[in-house]
């Protein structure tokens, strides 16, 4: 006498797919001018997790976040690059980096260095050092110091020019150690003869 039942069971149908996010970090190499003196050094730590849809509620639901790479961008030495200082010369380890981490660029600056150089001047005759002038500038840059007019000075004084080494239009600072140039000057001799009659 009593009545059927029957019951029909329903279950939401879900969908699951992978989330996946891509933190980066890029470090950039350039002069200060914008020049850029090396390869961008890149690095990506990717980070996944499960996001399930509900398609009865439309809701979706997260796993945690899980790391394929690590969760640390590492210290990275900046290159060496001859003439100049980088600024900074190593960039720091970043540590507990997460999917929700931002990613970053970040500039190394190159600074040209002050660099130096000598002109002696020397009595070729005697070997010994007349005078020393000592010159210094950026990396790179040209030196407007000439050697024309202590040249004259000393050719005033009796000297002779035997040998410049030092660049006709200034010195470009290209070398990081201390560069010399030499002006080699000789005494200058004047020659008589004496004629004498014998009667």
């Amino acid at each position: 006498n009593k009545g059927q039942v029957f019951e029909i069971r329903l279950k939401h149908r879900t969908e699951v797919t992978e989330d996946t996010r891509v933190v980066t970090r890029t470090i950039h190499y350039s002069l200060a001018n914008g020049t850029k003196v090396s390869e961008d050094y890149t690095v990506h730590l990717r980070f996944t997790r499960q996001a399930t849809k509900d398609f009865v509620t439309g809701s979706i639901s997260y796993s945690d976040w899980q790391t394929l790479d690590g969760n640390a961008f590492h210290s990275v030495t900046s290159p060496i690059l001859i003439g100049y200082t980088p600024n900074p010369k190593q960039v720091d380890k970043l540590s507990h980096v997460t999917a929700e981490t931002a990613s970053s660029e970040i500039t190394v600056t190159y600074i040209p260095k002050t660099v130096k150089a000598r002109v002696n001047y020397i009595d070729d005759t005697n070997g010994k050092t007349l005078s020393s002038i000592r010159l210094s500038g950026l990396f790179g840059s040209q030196s407007d110091y000439k050697t024309n007019a202590a040249i004259q000075k000393y050719e005033a004084r009796g000297y002779l020019l035997i040998s410049d080494n030092f660049p006709t239009d200034g010195n470009i600072f290209t070398q990081e150690k201390e560069t010399i140039f030499e002006i080699r000057l000789g005494h200058r001799f004047s020659s008589s003869q004496e004629i004498r009659t014998v009667s």
